[in-house]
């Protein structure tokens, strides 16, 4: 029954009790139905004519994968847990607002000059947590850190060729070497104290304690850390003070950390929310899901190095997309480099065409043949005769040299001390002929003592020939090669389980592979630096002003550029500097869209999905947005909105 239905009913019966009053209470009646009548309809006036509105207050407990290192933007790119705990308790000089839109947050007002002077003025009422003033000082201060080699920062690339300059005690100066429209993003910098920092040896700055006890610039601020077997397992937040933005609701954060994904859902009853790395997770709760999209794709990349343009395009047509991400849910399927769906873009003109006839047709045509159980194969050498003929002596150089290499490497393996680090190189060099030495001082009674040589000659002759070809020497048999290809990746469940069902789906083509992990830490010096993988299955984050140049143009081939596919077309690297440059919004998109087209052409990758980033939040947290961010710690960019307790407020009618 309706509140408005109750009052009727009590009202007809107070009338009634009144009109035909009880000989014992007659008074005592009517005075109680009165009192309740008029109890009952302020209640309901008041109920009418209010409605709940956020109230401060509350406590709210995240989980979260992995524990924190660096609460410091110098170095809190290096994981996201860091990153994201980051972003809360420090403020950028610019922030992402609900559109993804680039807005002033420390800053007052930003002005730009020819693309390339950026003049950044301060508003006059920011504060760090322990009360000293934000300045200017604090900006040039973090600048020079982060652009300071010895300090090792990851943010050190993006901060390349730019000077910054004090013009006044609240503007800061941001010259470039070059127009860019992509630097405003760099304004996102979170500066950090140098009234704290100042005096810290860059040597420590890695170690210091200050690293997990920051003074804050954002609406929270650290409030304690615990541990559990010499590990943070916990730490609070609670509101800072000092903070010139919108007070939050929520009085303090709590971050729980958690070793594995399995562990943080079996205490996910003890939680308000937690992000899922990987897809199809059944939690069993009243938790409402987010899920954000993000501009990142993950792609199979290969080492061009590796693999010639026909390989790569048979690879890409032997590779059945649908089947592999079909029962992926919360994805989106990606196959750009350029992220069509996320900036607005046109689909690229070259589609994507699953064609296995077609693939095997190409690996045909570069030699390969399907072996009596159904792999690809390709003879790599013929079958031959050879035999050791020549003289061979220092600097002399040949076929017949490679050979001899060839043969003293192979005698290596039993050996050992015969040839190390031997080379096939075809030159006869002083290497080679230590080898030699070796060799004739190893078979002495044969080669040596029947000439009356006391000691090696280094020059292969009709004796040394003769032994060689006992070992190296006669009928070769011809050798064959199965195309087989390894999978890098890391242990992160979604990438294992897409590799999984490419190795899958490429087995039944004919096409062995294999998986092999790396750790996250190995990416920077196996795959950026050393480029030692074959094809490489990771994924790739770019910002909300695209700017793919650091992963494609060929001067970034090089360490410490990001070119790990050693990726190099001249076309490509003249778009790429034009959207870097460009800074009309459909100028950029047309240079976005001839980009995306040219790379599908060369097929350095093949591109496979989007995943969304999923955050379970109870039902009882309110003001959570969600939709498009730039990164995960983003879907933090309203947390002064977020709220716990409500309280009844009168409408605006």
């Amino acid at each position: 029954m309706k509140l408005k239905d109750k009052i009727s009913s009590l009202l007809e019966k107070a009338k009634k009790a009144c009109k035909n009053p009880d000989k014992k209470q007659p008074a005592i009646i009517c005075i109680v139905i009165a009192v309740i009548f008029i109890l009952s309809l302020i209640i309901f006036i008041y109920i009418r004519n209010t409605e709940p509105v956020p109230a401060y207050g509350g406590t709210y407990v995240e989980g979260v994968l992995g524990s924190p290192r660096f609460l410091n933007p110098l170095y809190s790119s290096k994981s996201e847990t860091d990153k994201d705990l980051a972003g809360i308790i420090f403020a950028g000089l610019m922030k992402y607002d609900e559109e993804n839109e680039l807005v002033p947050y420390l800053a007052e007002d930003i002005k730009v000059s020819d693309g390339r002077v950026f003049e950044v003025t301060l508003r006059d009422d920011i504060y760090w947590s322990d009360g000293e003033k934000i300045t200017v000082d604090d900006v040039i201060f973090t600048v020079d850190m982060i652009q300071n080699r010895s300090v090792q920062s990851p943010l050190r690339i993006s901060w390349e060729g730019v000077r910054a300059e004090k013009e006044s005690e609240r503007k800061v100066l941001f010259y470039l070497e070059s127009p860019s429209s992509t630097f405003i993003e760099r304004l996102t910098l979170q500066p950090i104290p140098e009234h704290a920092w100042e005096d810290v040896p860059i040597d420590d700055l890695q170690f210091s304690e200050l690293n997990l006890d920051p003074i804050s610039s954002g609406p929270y601020k650290l409030d304690s850390i615990s541990e559990r077997d010499g590990e943070i397992s916990s730490l609070s937040l609670t509101r800072n003070p000092y903070y010139f933005g919108k007070t939050p609701y929520i009085e303090e954060l709590v971050f729980k950390f958690f070793r594995s994904e399995t562990h943080l859902k079996e205490q996910s009853e003890n939680l308000d929310g937690f992000a899922l790395s990987s897809i199809k997770n059944e939690i069993n709760t009243d938790f409402k899901e987010y899920a954000y999209f993000l501009p990142r794709y993950f792609a199979l990349f290969f080492n061009l190095e590796e693999f010639n343009y026909n390989t790569r395009k048979a690879l890409r047509k032997i590779t059945d997309k649908e089947e592999i991400l079909g029962s992926i849910d919360k994805i989106e399927r990606i196959d750009s480099p350029a992220i069509p769906s996320f900036y607005g873009l046109n689909n690229p003109n070259t589609n994507y065409d699953f064609d296995p006839e077609k693939a095997a047709t190409i690996l045909e045509e570069e030699g390969y043949y399907r072996n009596e159980d159904g792999y690809f194969e390709k003879v790599v050498r013929e079958e031959d005769y050879f035999e050791f003929t020549e003289t061979l002596r220092e600097d002399d150089q040949g076929e017949e040299v490679r050979r001899l290499q060839e043969c003293l490497i192979d005698l290596s393996d039993e050996h050992s001390d015969l040839f190390p680090g031997g080379e096939v190189t075809g030159y006869f060099d002083s290497d080679t002929k230590e080898a030699v030495n070796r060799f004739q001082d190893l078979f002495r009674e044969e080669i040596l003592d029947p000439h009356g040589f006391t000691s090696p000659t280094g020059m292969v002759a009709s004796s040394t020939q003769e032994k060689l070809n006992e070992f190296c020497g006669g009928t070769i048999p011809e050798e064959t090669e199965v195309l087989s290809i390894t999978i890098t990746t890391i242990d992160h469940p979604l990438l294992m389980k897409v590799t999984g069902r490419i190795i899958e789906n490429w087995d039944r083509a004919g096409i062995t592979a294999e998986k092999r992990i790396i750790d996250l830490q190995s990416i920077e010096s196996e795959i950026i630096e050393d480029k030692n993988f074959q094809s490489f299955l990771f994924g790739i984050s770019m910002e909300a002003i695209p700017d793919p140049l650091r992963w494609w143009h060929s001067e970034q081939v090089d360490d410490p550029g990001l070119n790990f596919t050693n990726y190099r077309r001249e076309e490509v690297d003249a778009v790429l500097s034009s959207i870097r440059t460009s800074t009309e919004r459909e100028e950029k998109k047309e240079y976005l869209e001839e980009f995306q087209d040219l790379i599908l052409e060369d097929k350095p990758a093949i591109f496979l999905y989007s995943p969304h980033y999923l955050y379970m939040v109870d039902g009882k947290v309110n003001g959570i947005q969600q939709g498009k961010i730039v990164n995960s710690s983003e879907r933090f960019q309203n947390i002064n909105y977020w709220y716990i307790n409500t309280k009844r407020a009168w409408k605006n009618n």
